[in-house]
């Protein structure tokens, strides 16, 4: 019999959209955030899709770290004029691209409108190689954090079942529908015992969001407690590289079909590119 997993595979190899720009995000650290978008994205790569992140965590070069990688330009050194966005790119393990962050991401939204054009037009062109764009923002409630959450199609909110780690997810999704009401937050609960656990964590997140704010969350999936993810990390590769058949693995392919597969009719406002959304979320204005 055909597993489930295999049958979303089967699935999502069959239907190709316009680039999705997914912001990754949590409450708090230590929910395994990096880690998941690393491994998102090579799942994304198996499912035939092209895909880039673009690492936001300022100041913390986690995708660097756990890939066992060093890059020696990063968005600053675009802005500056140094470089072209394209030069910046680093191609990983897996099949997947990276554009290092550093500082340069936060001054998206003070650029002057002759660099921010120029910017935009940069990252517009590069949208239409890939598929999928990976946003893996900061821990926490910043204006930066939510600046890229507001502007990303998707939101994945990774949270564990740690009762702070819920709590802070449910204040992370509560700021984005504060700036923006019909955000699409989606929700995976990471290191769990087992599938009653993820449920339980699940409904009370899931119940929070509609009895106070209204609003929807809704559960995509969940990644079970592995030994095979320490031991990846530990030897600065990626788990869907090392250890492709783990429990931890299969769930993170598992999501990954669901994600490509879930469609959203978008509003003709969030048609914009994913930069001109950012520079907006910040009552810039975006670029004409």
């Amino acid at each position: 019999m055909t597993d489930q997993a295999q049958g979303l595979r089967e699935l999502a190899s069959k239907s190709y959209g316009p680039t999705k720009v997914i912001a990754v995000t949590s409450g708090k650290g230590g929910v395994g955030k990096s880690n998941m978008v690393i491994n998102l994205g090579m799942a994304l790569v198996k499912l035939r899709r092209r895909v880039l992140i673009v690492d936001v965590d300022l100041g913390l070069a986690n995708i660097e770290t756990l890939l066992g990688i060093s890059c020696d330009y990063s968005v600053q050194h675009v802005l500056d004029g140094q470089k072209k966005l394209e030069d910046i790119i680093v191609q990983a393990a897996g099949g997947i691209r990276i554009i290092p962050g550093s500082s340069g991401i936060s001054r998206l939204a003070d650029l002057s409108g002759k660099k921010r054009k120029e910017f935009i037009g940069h990252f517009a062109r590069l949208q239409g190689t890939v598929d999928v764009i990976l946003v893996d923002t900061m821990a926490g409630i910043s204006k930066n954090v939510v600046g890229f959450a507001v502007a990303a199609d998707e939101v994945l909110l990774v949270t564990t079942p740690e009762p702070t780690a819920v709590l802070d997810a449910y204040a992370m999704a509560k700021t984005i529908f504060h700036r923006q009401r019909n955000a699409n937050i989606k929700m995976v609960i990471n290191m769990v015992n087992d599938e009653r656990q993820a449920k339980q964590t699940a409904h009370r997140l899931e119940s929070a969001a509609k009895q106070f704010l209204n609003r929807r969350v809704r559960t995509v999936g969940y990644v079970p407690l592995d030994p095979h993810v320490r031991q990846a990390v530990m030897k600065k590769r990626a788990l869907m590289e090392l250890y492709p058949d783990s429990p931890a693995a299969k769930s993170v392919q598992t999501l990954a079909a669901r994600l490509v597969n879930h469609r959203v009719p978008l509003e003709e406002g969030r048609r914009r590119g994913f930069v001109e959304r950012f520079v907006a979320a910040f009552g810039t204005g975006s670029a004409q």
